[in-house]
C-alpha cells in the first residue's frame, strides 16, 4: 500500500540569487520561479494533506474545497534562506522600506527570505503567530469566517504591508485565517523576535502601529462596501486594490477566487465582470484580468476606493 507521503509530489526547490542593493547580503529566491513564471495567481497543486490526484486535476486545494485555511508548516514555501541581512538600501516591502536606518538595522539580522505558494497559510485564526511576513512580492487575504466553513475576505496584504498585526497589538494569535492569494515572495521573521525589537524601539512600534491602524481603516472600508455596495463597485474596488500590489496590473485569477473575496456567488462575479468589460474598464482572456480604464474603474467604485488608501499614504508614506 502507498502511504500518503510516498503519495505527494516532491517538493519543489527554488534558486537562490544574491541581491545587492536591497537590504545587501539577503539572498533571495529567484523571482520568476516564485512567481510561477510571471503569473501571480496561480491554480497549483493540491495544498492540503491529502495528495489526491483529483484535487491537483481540479487545481484546487484541499483547504479551499473546504473553504478553510490550513497550514502545512513548511511545506507550501519553495524556498528561503536565514543569512544576516545587511540594512543597505531598500527593501521590496514599503513598510520595512520606510523605516529608519536605526530601527532597519534592529530587524535585519532576524529577517529571512522567503518563497511561498498560492494557498500557503501565514496564520490559522486563534493559534499562536509564530512567524511575521513582511510581503514582497504576491497578495495575502484575511479571511473571516464562521462555523458553517465559509469564509470572506476581510483585508487585503501586499508589498506596502505585513501579516501577524497582532504581535504588534501585543496579542499572541488573531481571530482570521491570512493565506497566500498568489505565488511571492516576503522577509520572515520570527514573532518572538520582532516582540523584542518592539520592546528596544518605541519609534518601530509606532511605525507598525501606524500601519495597523491603516489595516483597520481598510477592513473598515471592505465591511462598508460589503453592506452598501453593488457587486460591480466591490469588484471595482478590489481590482483596484489588488492591481495597487501587482505590478503591471493584470491579473491571473478564477471567477471562483473573486467570489471568495468578495463574497458572492460565482454567477454574480461572472455577471459582473461582463459588465465592467462591456464599459471598457477590464479586459478579460482565460484565467486573466487587466485593468484597462483606472480611472473608469475608480468612478465606479466611488467612495469605497480611496479613503483606506489616502489613510496609508498619511501614516507610512
Amino acid at each position: 500500500m502507498t502511504s500518503a507521503a510516498e503519495g505527494r509530489e516532491p517538493q519543489r526547490n527554488v534558486a537562490c540569487e544574491p541581491i545587492d542593493e536591497k537590504w545587501g547580503g539577503l539572498r533571495r529566491p529567484n523571482e520568476a520561479a516564485a512567481a510561477g513564471g510571471g503569473a501571480l495567481f496561480r491554480r497549483g497543486g493540491c495544498t492540503g494533506e491529502c495528495g489526491r490526484t483529483a484535487h491537483r486535476t481540479a487545481g484546487k486545494s484541499c483547504d479551499q474545497r473546504a473553504g478553510r485555511c490550513e497550514p502545512r508548516s513548511e511545506q507550501a514555501l519553495t524556498g528561503m534562506t536565514h543569512s544576516p541581512v545587511s540594512p543597505v538600501g531598500l527593501s521590496g516591502n514599503r513598510l520595512l522600506a520606510s523605516l529608519p536606518d536605526a530601527n532597519a538595522r534592529l530587524l535585519a539580522p532576524h529577517l529571512g527570505a522567503v518563497a511561498f505558494d498560492r494557498r500557503y497559510c501565514f496564520g490559522k485564526a486563534h493559534e499562536p503567530i509564530e512567524h511575521v511576513y513582511f510581503i514582497e512580492l504576491g497578495l495575502a487575504s484575511i479571511n473571516a469566517g464562521h462555523g458553517g466553513g465559509k469564509q470572506v475576505e476581510t483585508g487585503l496584504i501586499g508589498p506596502e504591508g505585513m501579516t501577524g498585526v497582532p504581535v504588534v497589538l501585543r496579542d499572541d494569535r488573531s481571530a482570521f485565517h491570512t493565506y497566500a492569494e498568489t505565488a511571492g515572495r516576503a522577509l520572515r521573521i520570527e514573532a518572538a523576535a520582532l516582540r523584542e525589537a518592539l520592546d528596544a524601539s518605541p519609534s518601530l512600534h509606532t511605525t507598525l502601529l501606524r500601519y495597523a491602524n491603516a489595516l483597520m481603516v481598510q477592513v473598515a472600508h471592505t465591511a462598508l462596501a460589503n453592506g452598501r455596495c453593488t457587486i460591480e463597485q466591490r469588484l471595482a474596488r478590489w481590482l483596484l486594490m489588488a492591481a495597487d500590489r501587482v505590478e503591471g496590473g493584470t491579473l491571473t485569477l478564477t471567477h471562483e477566487l473573486l467570489a471568495l473575496m468578495l463574497g458572492v456567488r460565482r454567477a454574480g462575479v461572472t455577471t459582473a465582470l461582463h459588465e465592467l468589460e462591456s464599459r471598457g474598464l477590464v479586459r478579460v482572456q482565460r484565467g486573466r484580468v487587466a485593468v484597462a480604464d483606472r480611472h473608469g474603474l475608480e468612478a465606479l467604485a466611488g467612495g469605497a476606493y480611496g479613503p483606506a488608501e489616502a489613510v496609508y499614504r498619511r501614516l507610512i508614506g
